[in-house]
């Protein structure tokens, strides 16, 4: 992303909106889904979700600490972002979990002053 801010300051241009995408994992079936799907993740990430007490907690968990990451780095880079929360599962769990983390990157955006807008209600 930092060749891109370059390359766009270069050429007076504004840099393109990106879109994030992100996804919770809450089981070995989803795993495998998503590795079917193209979906890289890492050996060791899939490892860390494998020995944790609650895998979808664990999934959760790492994609709202990348939302973080990437808030501060487009923010502080002016990089006009948003993010994509999808369920690629059919499990209630994991769908509810794609909820909570809509609620929640859009609460952290609002506290940062990047978001206006209202939480989608839980199932």
């Amino acid at each position: 992303m930092a060749d891109l801010c370059r390359t766009c300051e270069g050429k007076q241009v504004s840099p393109p909106t990106i879109i994030f995408t992100l996804t919770a994992c809450g089981s070995e079936k989803t795993l495998r889904f998503m590795d079917w799907l193209g979906i890289h993740v890492p050996e060791a990430l899939q490892d860390d979700f494998r020995n944790a007490d609650n895998m979808l907690d664990k999934s959760v968990q790492v994609c709202l600490d990348i939302a973080a990451e990437l808030t501060d780095y487009c923010s502080a880079h002016r990089i006009p972002f948003g993010f994509n929360i999808e369920s690629v599962a059919i499990r209630k769990e994991e769908i509810e979990a794609s909820i909570y983390m809509v609620n929640t990157i859009g609460a952290m955006l609002s506290e940062k002053g990047i978001r206006k807008g209202a939480a989608i209600p839980a199932i």
